[in-house]
C-alpha cells in the first residue's frame, strides 16, 4: 500500500476549496498549503471561527473596533464601544398622554334647564274625603299612608273621587309626556340643593364690596310644593317610574300613591302655579 495511508490525520477542520464530500472534512488535501498562495481563512485573532464575520457572540468581546479595546455586548453598552460601527438604539419619546389611575372618579351633575321645579306629595294634605267629598273630618286620616290604602281597597267613596280626577284631567288638555323624577334619589336631591355657580353681577364691576356681608349661595333650581289635592292625586296615580304620559289611566296604587316626585316641565310647573304651591 502507499504511504499516504501511513500519515496521520490533519488537524486542520479548513473545508476544501475544491474536492472532497460536503458532509465531512477529511480529504486529501495536504495540512500545509502550498508556498505564495495564502491561506483562504486567516486563522481566528479574537474568538471562533463565523460564516457571519468576527461579529462577537451575545454577551461576549472581541476586536471589532479600530481602537483594540475589547467591546461588549450588542444590548449592554460598555467602555469599549466608542468604535462600535453600530448606531445606538434611538430612545422613544414619551407619551403625550397621561396614565390615569384605574379607581379615578369622576363628580359631574345634571342641573333643569329651568330655575323653577314642582314637588307633588300626598303627605300632609289632608283627607281627600273631607276635601274633595264633604265628608265629616276623620283624624286617621291625616296619615297618608292609611289613606291610600282605603283608596286602594275602593268602593263607592273611592269610585267617586276617580270622577272628579278623570274629569278634573279633561280639562287640564295634557298631551304628550313629561319627566319625573323620584325625591328619592340622594344624587338628585344633592344636585338640586347645588349652589348657583353662574355670577351674581358684572365681572367688569369694581364696586369694592369688602364691607358688604357675603350671602350664603342660594340653590340653582328653586323647589314648590303643590298643593291641590286634584292636581298631586292625577299626577301620582298617572306617572309611571319617571315619565307622565297624558292618557295614562288613573291608578289607586302604594307604590305611586306614597312616594314624592319633583319636575320642572313647564306644562306641569304651569299648572301647580295655577292651582296653589307653597
Amino acid at each position: 500500500m502507499s504511504d499516504q495511508n501511513n500519515k496521520p490525520e490533519s488537524t486542520n477542520n479548513t473545508p476544501s476549496s475544491s474536492g472532497g464530500t460536503p458532509f465531512g472534512r477529511f480529504n486529501s488535501k495536504p495540512a500545509t498549503p502550498p508556498a505564495g498562495n495564502p491561506p483562504n481563512n486567516p486563522p481566528n485573532q479574537g474568538g471562533s471561527s463565523s460564516s457571519f464575520g468576527s461579529r462577537p457572540a451575545f454577551g461576549g468581546g472581541g476586536n471589532n473596533n479600530s481602537g483594540g479595546t475589547p467591546s461588549g455586548s450588542r444590548f449592554g453598552g460598555g467602555a469599549g464601544n466608542t468604535g462600535n460601527n453600530n448606531p445606538p438604539v434611538p430612545t422613544p419619546p414619551p407619551s403625550p398622554f397621561r396614565s390615569l389611575p384605574t379607581r379615578d372618579t369622576m363628580e359631574y351633575a345634571l342641573l333643569p334647564l329651568r330655575g323653577l321645579a314642582i314637588r307633588f306629595e300626598l303627605k300632609g294634605l289632608g283627607d281627600p274625603f273631607y276635601r274633595l267629598l264633604a265628608h265629616d273630618v276623620n283624624a286617621e286620616n291625616s296619615d297618608s299612608r292609611l289613606v291610600v290604602r282605603k283608596l286602594e281597597q275602593g268602593g263607592d267613596d273611592v269610585k267617586a273621587i276617580q270622577a272628579l280626577l278623570d274629569n278634573a284631567w279633561e280639562k287640564y288638555a295634557f298631551k304628550g309626556a313629561a319627566m319625573v323624577y323620584p325625591m328619592e334619589n340622594e344624587a338628585l336631591i344633592k344636585q338640586l340643593n347645588a349652589p348657583n355657580v353662574m355670577p351674581k353681577k358684572d365681572i367688569f364691576d369694581d364696586d369694592d364690596d369688602s364691607e358688604k356681608k357675603e350671602e350664603p349661595p342660594k340653590p340653582a333650581v328653586k323647589i314648590l310644593r303643590a298643593i291641590d289635592m286634584v292636581l298631586v292625586l292625577n299626577i301620582l296615580g298617572r306617572a309611571r317610574t319617571q315619565v307622565l304620559i297624558g292618557t295614562s289611566p288613573m291608578m289607586f296604587n302604594q307604590h305611586y300613591l306614597n312616594r314624592a316626585i319633583v319636575t320642572d316641565d313647564p306644562r306641569l310647573v304651569a299648572l301647580a302655579m295655577a292651582t296653589g304651591v307653597i
